[in-house]
């Protein structure tokens, strides 16, 4: 019985001792978690890691759970405690208690002992026992924060951010919400759905790691909200739908189709007239396209005008008030499915240009990997002679080879006798091949030699013009096995 009320007298003492260790081993799971959560972000920066933050939580967590697990395993002894209450100044009195109480029995000088110690418990108050904090461990966790902060500010250039890259289409796309909501031009369920859609696709946009994710989140989004413009639009697409079933009500189709609330009244009318002379075959089968108009209708007023005219039109009427109550809530469907558009539209267009913009990156992104050259040549001769000579002129050939983001071509002109050579001399025939993203291009040019006035014998000029070419060659940037095969051309010539 005195053990029990030693037990309860150390009881508060135990608790407050039990919270202390249970934040050091908290703050040391916390720690070693968030460690690695570091060593994780960090990596984040050099490899491209999906979830980062999902897997620091999980780090976290198990530092949590360790903890727990310390803590279950680890309870303190009634031992521990009454020497932690003997070190408030008891002088021992709590242990000796202790260690006492588990004899089967005591001498009477030990039974004093134990009720001593019994009443000092119940004088000594418990919250003089300094909780001891485990500051070192919490310091050094706020320095693993602070740099898991900072490294957040680091860039990994080995992924993308297409948040960052389209944040002016985005925000554009949300100001053209945000006017949607201004003017009303959605219903409240349809702009807390656009709102809702804007700020999933942003969270998604965030953490994209490749221009692909970002393009592939921005093509679901405009998708959603083509389906959003659809639902609507719900009312004006079953209008449509139920007048384009019946020949009679074409006119009022189309009406509808071109949105032209004018045209509308004018088939309205139209239509009303024609009813007394169709028959009652005719009759039924409007009845029964403006009936299932009705059914699928939302907005009350446009259902209940669709219902009372399609019980006149089975009757073969239409009264005024009837079109006139069926006119304006058939102007108010087009209403909406034109605000609708116009408003989803605009949203969707900065969505597409954000789209664009993510596609045009990934396309400079991936030049470079491949090149390709094209080369032409195109030679051209000229020669005419008064006297003992005619002349003639021969064309010369191009190649081109291209590989690799390179081009190269070459182009040459030769004549046996080259006359009205006036103006001609400087004369080039060249080759340019194409210039590409990851290649350039090279051009090799042939010139004429022609002296004004002159007829010249090609025995004369091919020495030369060969030398002046094989000049050009060396000092033109052409791989050397073009080089060899040009200047053997050039060698079988003067032979």
């Amino acid at each position: 019985m005195d053990q029990k009320e030693l037990l309860r007298l150390l009881k508060p003492l135990r608790r407050k001792r039990n919270k202390e260790q249970w934040m050091l081993f908290l703050s040391q799971g916390l720690l070693v978690g968030l460690g690695c959560g570091v060593l994780l972000r960090a990596a984040g920066k050099i490899w491209v890691i999906s979830e980062e933050w999902v897997w620091t939580m999980l780090l976290l967590a198990l530092g949590v759970a360790s903890a727990a697990v310390r803590r279950w395993k680890n309870q303190e002894s009634w031992l521990e405690t009454a020497k932690a209450a003997d070190g408030l100044g008891l002088s021992e009195r709590m242990i000796t208690a202790y260690e006492l109480l588990g004899k089967e029995e005591r001498s009477p000088l030990e039974k004093a002992a134990v009720e001593d110690a019994l009443e000092t418990a119940k004088k000594t108050d418990w919250k003089q026992y300094r909780f001891h904090w485990p500051k070192r461990e919490w310091k050094f966790l706020l320095v693993l924060l602070a740099v898991f902060f900072l490294l957040g500010f680091l860039k990994n250039p080995n992924r993308a951010y297409p948040l960052e890259t389209v944040q002016m289409e985005v925000t554009q796309a949300e100001k053209e919400a945000e006017q949607s909501k201004e003017k009303e031009l959605l219903s409240s369920a349809a702009q807390k759905d656009l709102e809702k859609t804007l700020s999933a696709m942003k969270k998604e946009l965030k953490q994209s790691k490749t221009v692909e994710e970002g393009i592939r989140t921005l093509e679901e989004t405009q998708a959603e909200l083509k389906e959003l413009e659809k639902q609507e639009s719900k009312d004006f697409s079953a209008l449509k739908e139920a007048l384009s079933s019946q020949e009679a009500m074409a006119q009022m189709a189309q009406a509808v189709a071109q949105k032209n609330t004018t045209s509308l009244s004018a088939a309205m009318e139209a239509f009303a007239e024609s009813l007394s002379s169709m028959s009652e075959e005719e009759l039924a089968a409007l009845a029964k396209a403006l009936e299932e108009a009705a059914e699928q209708a939302q907005e009350s007023q446009l259902k209940e005008a669709l219902s009372q005219a399609a019980s006149q039109v089975a009757q073969g009427s239409l009264s005024v008030g009837t079109l006139s109550s069926l006119n304006q809530a058939m102007a108010q469907a087009i209403q909406q499915a034109t605000k609708a558009q116009a408003s989803i539209s605009a949203v969707n267009q900065q969505l597409k240009n954000a789209a664009q913009k993510l596609q045009g990156q990934s396309g400079n992104g991936q030049n470079g990997t491949g090149g390709e050259g094209s080369g032409s040549g195109e030679g051209q001769g000229k020669g005419n002679g008064s006297g003992a000579g005619g002349g003639t002129g021969q064309g010369g050939q191009g190649s081109g080879s291209g590989g690799q983001g390179r081009g190269f071509g070459s182009g040459e002109v030769f004549g046996e006798e080259n006359a009205e050579a006036a103006n001609k001399e400087g004369y080039e025939t060249q080759l340019q091949g194409t210039d590409t993203l990851s290649g350039t291009s090279q051009t090799v040019s042939a010139q004429i030699i022609g002296q004004d006035g002159k007829q010249v014998p090609l025995e004369e000029v091919l020495g030369d013009y060969s030398q002046a070419q094989l000049n050009r060659l060396e000092e033109s940037n052409v791989p050397y096995g073009l080089k060899e095969m040009v200047e053997t051309y050039f060698s079988t010539l003067e032979q």
